[in-house]
């Protein structure tokens, strides 16, 4: 007994004891927690400000980069556009016209009388014919004209087959 108050009994003063521990250890683990949280939020914080760092730092990169690239572009069309450059190709220009100018022209009718081939025979059609067969719809037409005249012309390639066997008509 106390002399003001009265005394706890020893299971209610253990009861108090392990509450005041628990209680502690429960503070403890919320603190740690928390602590854990700041210390993740500095974390992402800091990652953010060097990702931002480090994208400005590409964009005035890539800025420098692109007012490089224009004075590079302008000293070379500075050189590229002199008097006496120009002057020179206009001159090898003047020679070499009257002989370049038929090759080219050769070679490009003989790469469009390949191209017309091409298109004749995937189309099944003789070339003097490919001018028939024009817009939409000539593609088909071309098969169809083809279709027609092609019996005829696996009899006159082959004529021993074009002839009708003892077997048929049954």
């Amino acid at each position: 007994m106390g002399l003001f108050r009265k005394r706890k009994s020893r299971a209610t003063r253990r009861a108090e004891s392990r509450a005041l521990k628990a209680r502690a250890k429960l503070e403890a683990k919320l603190a740690a927690k928390n602590e854990a949280r700041r210390i993740k939020s500095a974390q992402r914080a800091e990652a953010k400000a060097l990702k931002a760092q480090l994208q400005a730092q590409r964009e005035s990169d890539r800025a420098a980069l692109k007012i490089a690239e224009a004075q590079l572009k302008a000293a070379r069309e500075g050189k590229l556009l002199s008097p006496t450059r120009i002057r020179r190709v206009l001159t090898v220009s003047r020679l070499l016209a009257p002989i370049l100018v038929p090759l080219v022209y050769r070679a490009a009718m003989a790469a469009r009388g390949l191209i017309d081939q091409r298109r004749a025979d995937r189309l099944g059609i003789p070339l003097a014919q490919i001018g028939r067969f024009s817009g939409h719809g000539a593609r088909l037409s071309a098969r169809v004209a083809g279709a027609e005249h092609s019996p005829e012309r696996c009899r006159t390639r082959n004529p021993e087959t074009a002839k009708p066997s003892s077997s048929w008509p049954p």
